[in-house]
C-alpha cells in the first residue's frame, strides 16, 4: 500500500518525535528525507498542513488538532479517548495504512458519481422547465416524470458503485470488514 501511495501522493510525516527517528521512519517507508518534519510544535504542524493545500491528515494525539483544523479531510485511529476523535473527518480502527487506497477509490468514485448525477439534474431540470415554458408539460407527464428522475439518478449511482467493486476485485485491497493485512506503520 505504501508503494502505490508515495508514487500517486506527496506523503510527508509530521511529527513532534526527534528528527532522527522521524527521518529513519521516512526511510523505511519510502518518503523523501524533505517530507519528513520532526520535532515540530502544534503551531508548526498546522503551518505546514496549510502551506501544502489541499491535505489528508492523519493524527492520534492532542498536539494533531490545530493541524486537523488546517487540513482538508482527517482522520484518527484515535476513537472514544479524547477530542481528537470528536474533531477529525473519520476514524479508522485497522493497524496500518493499508485502508488508504481504498479510501481514496471511493473518494474518486463520489466526487464522479456526484459530477454525473448533478449533470442529469441540470440537464433534466433545463429540459423540464423549457418543456413547461413552452406547455408541453401536462401534470400527469410531471407526475411521472420527478420520480422517474430520481429512479434514474439512483440507478447512475449503482452502476459507478458496480464499476467500483469491480475494479476493486481486480486489484487485492484493503477489505475494512476483513482486514488481516499488515503494514509497515505501527
Amino acid at each position: 500500500a505504501m508503494t502505490r501511495l508515495t508514487k500517486s501522493h506527496h506523503l510527508h510525516i509530521l511529527s513532534g518525535d526527534q528528527a532522527s527517528r522521524v527521518s529513519a521512519l521516512a526511510k523505511t517507508l519510502g518518503i523523501p528525507a524533505t517530507n519528513a518534519h520532526g520535532a515540530m510544535t502544534p503551531e508548526e504542524k498546522e503551518s505546514l498542513v496549510k502551506s501544502l493545500g489541499s491535505t489528508l491528515y492523519l493524527g492520534d494525539g492532542m498536539n494533531d488538532t490545530l493541524a486537523f483544523a488546517a487540513a482538508t479531510v482527517s482522520g484518527t485511529p484515535v476513537a472514544d479517548r479524547s477530542l481528537l476523535d470528536r474533531r477529525s473527518d473519520f476514524l479508522f480502527t485497522c493497524p496500518g495504512l493499508a485502508f488508504l487506497p481504498s479510501l481514496f477509490s471511493m473518494a474518486r468514485w463520489r466526487r464522479q458519481t456526484v459530477g454525473l448525477i448533478l449533470a442529469f439534474t441540470i440537464t433534466y431540470n433545463i429540459a423540464a422547465v423549457l418543456a413547461c415554458v413552452l406547455g408541453h408539460m401536462t401534470p400527469l407527464a410531471a407526475a411521472i416524470l420527478m420520480p422517474l428522475s430520481s429512479i434514474f439518478s439512483l440507478v447512475i449511482a449503482r452502476r459507478k458503485l458496480s464499476v467500483l467493486k469491480g475494479q476493486r476485485s481486480k486489484v487485492r485491497d484493503f477489505n475494512p470488514w476483513n482486514n488481516h493485512q499488515t503494514s509497515p506503520v505501527s
